[in-house]
Order: C-alpha cells, then structure tokens, then sequence
C-alpha cells in the first residue's frame, strides 16, 4: 500500500506547511494586539486548518492497494427447453418423468454446487437462440419446435473471454432441426479450445415405430400428367406383413398403394404415381394407418400441396439451326397435347432474316406463356423487337427461355441490349467459337449446385440424393458457353467440369423471369435414358415458365401467386390482370389484394397493388413475411406445427373502381398455404446420442448421458489463473466532502472574526 499525489510532489508537503505556518505566526502577532491572546490563538488555528485543507486538495492524494486474486473458469450450463423436451421418458425414482423435469432435478441436486465450486457458471436456456436464466428456478418448456445447437453456441461463445472459458455444458436431447451443422460449430469451438460436454437427456434406444421420414412431389403440373412422389419410410424394429399407402385430397382418396416387402430396421424409398384431373390447388395428405406395436401414429402422414394447371402452355420457339436440339425439342412438344407449340426456323444465309409471321409487337408476343429462342444472333433482332422482348418479359411476365450455341447466342449478344437478359456475366472479350468444344473436349461433367437441388425444375427423379447422383452420370456436353459468371440476383442451377462453369441458371426481371441453357446437348440424354428424362427435364422448364400464371378469373380480373406453399419467413408475390366488359386491358383502377386465413375468415389483410406500366393492366405487389406474420399468431400456426401440416389462406381483389365487384360471389379467388417455420421436433421421441458424441468428438470434449453427469465436471480443463488487481482511494474522489470542509472553515474563521470585532 502506497501514497502517491496528484500534480504537485510529494517532497513539497513540508515546504508547504512551512509556509503555512509562517504565514499564521505573522498573522497571529498582528491579531493578538487586536483582540488578545485567545482570540489570536483561534485565529490561528483556523486558519492553518484551512490552509492545510487547501494544500490537502493540491497535493491530489491517493491511495494505492495492489492485491492478487484467483479468477476461476468460466462454463456456460446450456439446457435446452424446446418442445422435444417435455416428452416423459426420462427416468424417475418410481415412474418415467420429462426430460426437463429430470434436468429440473440435476439443478436441484449438489451436482450444481460442485459444479460451482470450481467454475463461475452461467446458465442458458436454449431453442432457436440463447438467452440466460436468472437460476435452476426459472428453467421453464418453451413451446417452440425448433433447436439449434449450431450457430448460438458458437456466437455465445465468441462474446465470452476465451482466456476464461472452460468450457461448455450442454443439456439437450440432440435433435437439431434449424439450418445449418452443429457439426460445423462443433469443429470452430474445437479449433478455439472450447470442448463441449453434452450431456443426453431420455433414451437413446428408438422405440418401436415406423416414420414417414419424408415426401416429396411436385408442386405443379398440367391436369393429366403423371405425379411422380417419393415417400421415405424408416422402420425401427414394427413386424408388419404389409402396408397400405393411400393419396387423400382433401379427405378423398385418390390413390392407393400396397408395400408388402418392407424392410425391418432400415430407411427405405417407394415411388408412387398417380393422376389428379381437377384444375386447381389441392392439398394432399399422404400416409397410412396406425401400424400395430409402433410408438406414435402421429408421424404416419405428410402434407403437400399441388397445383393443376387446366390450361395448355402457349410457346414460341425461335431456332437459328435446324440443329438436334431444335428437332428434338420440336417433336417432342408437338407430340404434347398439354403445350401449344409455334416453332420458327431462321433460312440459311443468303435468305438470313426472320420469318414474316414471326410475332413482332408486345401484345402479340404476350399471348405466349414463354418464348424460346436458341443460337439466335442480335442482328436478326431491330430496335423495335429488342424493346417487344424486353417489355414482354420486364413488364408483361412473360418467360424468356434461351438455349446456347456456338454460332451465334450468347457470345454475339455482348455489349447490345439484349446482354441485360441473360442470368450469366460474358467473359471479355467473348471467347472463341471453339473454345467451348475444346473445354468440354477435357470432359465437363453436370453437377448440380445447392439451388439446383432445390429447384424443381431440375428434379429428373424423386428422392434428393438419387437426382444429385443422376446428374452426374448424364451425358457429358460436347460444347457449352464458358461465361465468367452469374448477374447478381440470378440462380445458379447446374455447373460444368472441374471449373465450374455456369450452364443452366434463372433470373426474375421485372416482373418476368429468363432460364438460360449454356449447352446445346440434352438430346443426347435420349441415347442412355429414352425419352424420359428428357422429356421430364424440357417439360419441367415448361412449368416453370407457367408457374405464375393467373389461374384464378371471372370475367373481369385474373388473380395468382407465384407459388401454392410458402415456407415462412418467405415473401408472398401478387400478380393480377384486370379486363373491360369488351375483353381489352384495364388501367387506373385502384387494386387491392385481400387476404384472409381459411381458420378465421373475420380477419384480414389488404396489400394495395401496384400497376406495372406498359403492362396492358397488370398490377403486381409483394406481401413481405413481416406484414402477415399477425396472421398466423392464433391457434391456426399451432395447430399446424403440431400435425406437420399448413396454414391456408384465401385471396381476392376489391377493386374499388369497378361498380359492385368486391361483392360478386364469383369473383376471382385462389387458395395458398404457409408451412410451418419448424418441423414438429415433438416426434423425435430418442435421444440421439450418435450426433450429440459426434458434437462433443469434434469440439474436444465428451458426451454422457444425464444419469452419468457427476464425471462431466472432471471433464473440463481448470482454467483458474492469478490475477493481479489495483485499488485506488483518491481524495478528490469525494469533492462534496472537501468543499463542505472548506467553506465550514472559513464560515467559522468569517464568525470569529466577527465576533471579535475584527471586521
């Protein structure tokens, strides 16, 4: 412990008081012949005590105390309380209790106090995000079905000092059911020294049970089509001789399917195929019965939704070559009673110009549900088509759909108008006609990317690993553009070789959207698969580019969404097109959306819709996820997660300017669903102790069931370190104190004086 001062030294104290003293002894000779001995005395006395608490607030004095103290470390006790966590499985000392319920215990028990005996603990509940709990009392179940063990540990952890963090106590179940690895998590927390040391929480044996694990089917088709699904069925140990599947629409069965070969403890796919001739969206819930002897009967049916499109797909097809792909694109749409194909071929040189009665105008062109163009050179194109095009997509929704060739398209149109249509960057310069054979020469297999697996535009087979693999043996291009990347905004959907290269992508524009094919090649499919996965790849294209077509009308609007199911937190796009009495587009009129959830039609949403200029009367508007999230704040969304099933909506237009319409009972209306934003994590009824150890592995730690929690805290490294601290007790720290000291001495000097007739 040390004094130290502030701006004056310490070695000008007794100069100081030396002075002081002087001053009042001279002070005190002159006051003592005024007022006599006594009065000089207290005189004097005040006045080297206040001249003692001045020099005091010069000198600025501290105190300094260095003491050394041991920090212990830090582990943050992580419990997760989402929905899973209330199943009653765990063990009790008579009966099977919840899980939170025996982790309730574990708090309650010395295992805590040991815990915090040698660690500062903070404690965490855990679902989608972290937040901390005041203590064990305030441990609670959240009725939220989702959990994530990735992103929020690693982000916690981050905030934390990682020179005093020991570690991470873990309480889960293990099931993970947001975006993104925990593994991933695991590997950074690992590589920064942070072990994990999950702890189990119910049996890790899976019961008796038999789990439609997954579905998967298209979302549109044409009335007529063959529905090509997938189901995923995984047994864990049910002895059943067979089981019926069956197709319901809306409580109607459709279809029916026998699987009389299951297999006993493994996953397994089946493919069903069936017909649905009603125009409009259905909703589908395909599954089966309550099998004997399995756990829960909750998790037999899933729930989908399709849309079937009545009307025939109206496509233009511009061909620069009668090359393979236009011959065989050509038959194979003719022989399509669902598409309405007007296909043009460009004449050979010298007669190199487009037909007559090629469509030339937006309004002509906007009778085409899509327009494909292939190894097409600009110059073909005036300044006039160039805008028919750019409006026909732009404003008009149209679909653009352009397929590459080494003559002419896409390398001809860089640096025109018609550059700003394509999904791809152009390489500068634009390479050499030959370069793309040569590229490919070296060998180019197709490979989807992540957007690619999600597209169902690119769904050659059911069941997603089966397609991933079945791209990758399809035969390889001869040739493709190499372009040097995709516009921003646009969807890389399938790429080409070791490098990379971008061959099919998607782009919306405006308030239409372009595909576009950077190899001239998919016929050759037909040479090792038929006719099938061509025609389901071309026709999936097809669909695509109909996707947003406005199926619901009466006689004065039309009314659509780009898409039947929406996964939360997804924006909902509008698109309407409204007509005179005479069948001509109508304009200024004042158009809004009304939305309204099938489960409490009292309420709704109204979205004001925007006219698109140029449009010939379409009016466009998106409803972002933060505007109908109220909607679905009811027992509606609850009912929904608990069944894996959906939120349904009801949409129609009031237009104010039309006399009488928003009370036409056949006005247009058209149906839509949200998904639940989680899966129903209350049917993981195991703890999955295999990703919980391989969590633990990766990060350095360890995993134990919750009955063996009294070795975690061995677990973890001591992280306990000598720290040296410094207190300071400075004077001035207290400045009210010292003013009042100050002005009560010289009161009292200013009274004694007074009273001593001095002044």
């Amino acid at each position: 412990m040390t004094i130290v001062t502030g701006w004056l030294p310490l070695w000008a104290l007794p100069l100081l008081f030396a002075a002081a003293a002087a001053a009042s002894i001279v002070l005190y000779r002159t006051d003592r012949r005024s007022c006599g001995r006594l009065g000089g005395w207290t005189l004097t006395l005040l006045r080297l005590l206040l001249l003692a608490t001045i020099i005091f607030i010069l000198l600025d004095p501290a105190l300094v105390e260095t003491a050394t103290e041991q920090k212990r470390g830090d582990v943050l006790l992580i419990v997760d309380t989402s929905a899973s966590m209330g199943l009653e499985d765990a063990e009790g000392t008579t009966a099977s209790i919840s899980r939170i319920d025996a982790v309730r215990g574990l708090l309650s028990s010395p295992w805590l106090e040991n815990l915090e005996d040698r660690f500062d603990i903070s404690l965490h509940s855990l679902t989608e995000t972290i937040e901390p709990l005041e203590g064990p009392d305030s441990l609670s179940l959240d009725n939220i079905g989702k959990t994530d063990l990735g992103t929020p540990l690693l982000q916690k952890a981050l905030r934390a000092r990682r020179e005093d963090l020991a570690g991470i106590i873990l309480i889960t179940d293990g099931h993970h059911n947001a975006p993104g690895d925990p593994r991933e998590t695991a590997r950074s927390l690992g590589a920064l020294g942070i072990p994990i040391v999950a702890l189990g929480v119910g049996k890790a044996e899976r019961p008796p049970d038999l789990v439609l694990k997954a579905l998967e089917a298209p979302r549109r088709v044409f009335r007529g089509d063959e529905i090509s699904a997938e189901i995923t069925l995984q047994n864990t140990g049910v002895e059943t001789a067979a089981v019926k599947v069956n197709v319901l629409d809306d409580g109607r069965e459709v279809a029916s399917f026998l699987i009389d070969e299951l297999p006993g403890t493994e996953i397994s796919h089946w493919p069903l195929r069936f017909t649905i001739d009603e125009p409009g969206r259905h909703k589908l819930s395909i599954g089966f019965e309550g099998v004997k002897g399995e756990a829960l009967k909750e998790n037999n049916r899933r729930e989908t939704w399709l849309e079937v499109l009545d009307d025939e797909a109206k496509v233009l097809y511009l061909a620069g070559s009668p090359r393979w792909e236009y011959r065989y694109l050509k038959n194979t749409w003719d022989r399509d009673d669902k598409i309405s194909l007007d296909s043009h071929l460009v004449p050979a040189p010298p007669r190199r110009k487009l037909p007559p009665d090629f469509p030339r105008s937006p309004e002509e062109l906007a009778r085409y549900d899509a327009i494909i163009l292939g190894d097409i050179e600009p110059e073909l194109f005036d300044g006039r088509l160039r805008k028919s095009l750019r409006e026909y997509v732009e404003a008009r929704g149209g679909t653009l759909v352009l397929v590459a060739g080494p003559d002419a398209m896409p390398a001809s149109w860089a640096g025109t108008s018609l550059e700003e249509l394509l999904p791809i960057r152009m390489a500068s310069p634009p390479p050499g006609r030959g370069l793309g054979a040569q590229l490919a020469r070296d060998g180019a297999a197709l490979s989807l990317t992540a957007a690619g697996e999600e597209a169902e535009l690119c769904r050659l087979l059911p069941g997603r690993q089966r397609n991933l693999e079945l791209w990758e043996l399809l035969p390889a291009p001869r040739w493709y553009h190499p372009a040097a990347g995709i516009v921003e905004g646009s969807r890389l959907l399938v790429t080409a070789g070791e490098e990379k290269a971008p061959v099919l992508a998607s782009r919306k524009l405006g308030t239409g959207k372009v595909f576009y094919s950077g190899i001239d090649s998919t016929w050759r499919w037909r040479l090792r698969f038929g006719d099938l996965l061509y025609r389901r790849f071309w026709g999936a294209v097809i669909r695509w580019a109909v996707s947003e077509q406005l199926n619901a009308a009466d006689s004065l609007a039309r009314l659509g969404t780009n898409k039947a199911v929406y996964r939360f937190p997804e924006d909902i796009e509008i698109s309407a097109l409204l007509e005179n009495h005479d069948g001509q587009a109508a304009s200024g009129s004042l158009v809004d959306a009304v939305i309204r959830p099938l489960s409490s039609p009292q309420k709704q949403l109204r979205l004001r819709l925007k006219p698109v200029p140029a449009s010939g009367g379409r009016y466009r508007g998106t409803l972002p996820a933060s505007q109908y999230a109220p909607l679905l704040e009811d027992a509606g969304l609850a009912a929904a997660e608990k069944t894996d099933g959906f939120r349904e909506f009801e949409m129609t237009l009031d237009v104010s300017t039309i006399a009488g319409y928003s009370s036409r009972p056949d006005r247009a209306r058209i149906l839509f669903a949200v998904e639940p934003p989680a899966q129903n994590e209350a049917l993981d009824i195991y703890c999955d102790s295999e990703s919980l150890e391989d969590i633990a592995k990766l990060s350095g730690g360890v995993y134990l069931h919750l009955s063996e929690a009294a070795s975690a805290i061995g677990r973890l490294p001591e992280k306990t370190r000598t720290i040296e601290r410094t207190y300071t007790y400075a004077a001035l720290d207290h400045p009210w104190i010292l003013a009042i000291l100050l002005v009560s001495l010289l009161v009292m000097e200013w009274v004694a004086r007074k009273t001593l007739k001095l002044v």
